[in-house]
């Protein structure tokens, strides 16, 4: 089968930004078609979509399928750096850390992507790393991961908007 023949050359990487919800927050997902969610999941009452920061040029997303004796499933994960903020952070990641996320992340080329599936939220943890220079990176490094089923979703909005400004 070939390859689909493209013909635009933009196709920058990184993510832009992303967000995230407890698993448990979300009543439903909606189905999907041809890898693409068309509507947003339906939450819980009183239920929001948390926004997250990293430093700048920091976030990057990683899916790869690994395959078993049994079958094969999609490794994923969303990485980033908050910068070393002082006293309240820790109490934040380490409360993080009990909980399971489902994230929709936005990445350079405007394509969103839902990360994690049904039954299947994704991890959070966390290190805090000094660096060894100055020019190196202090602060929490974070990441949302986990194996799901299969490979993660597109998201369309439709309208290009996030779906936590919808």
């Amino acid at each position: 089968m070939n390859f689909p023949q493209l013909t635009f050359n933009e196709n920058m990487g990184g993510i832009e930004s992303f967000a995230f919800i407890p698993w448990n927050h979300v009543r439903q997902l909606s189905n999907p078609v041809n890898g693409i969610m068309k509507s947003p999941p339906s939450l819980h009452p009183f239920r929001e979509w948390f926004l997250g920061y990293s430093v700048k040029d920091s976030l990057s997303f990683e899916q790869e399928m690994v395959q078993t004796k049994v079958g094969k499933y999609w490794s994923i994960s969303l990485k980033g750096i908050y910068p070393n903020p002082g006293d309240q952070l820790p109490g934040l990641f380490q409360m993080l850390s009990n909980y399971r996320f489902f994230v929709i992340c936005k990445d350079r080329n405007k394509r969103f992507r839902f990360l994690g599936y049904d039954r299947f939220p994704l991890d959070f943890s966390f290190s805090e790393k000094s660096g060894q220079k100055p020019s190196e990176l202090s602060g929490y490094y974070f990441t949302f991961s986990g194996n799901i089923p299969v490979p993660c979703l597109l998201y369309d909005t439709g309208n290009g908007a996030p779906i936590w400004q919808m």
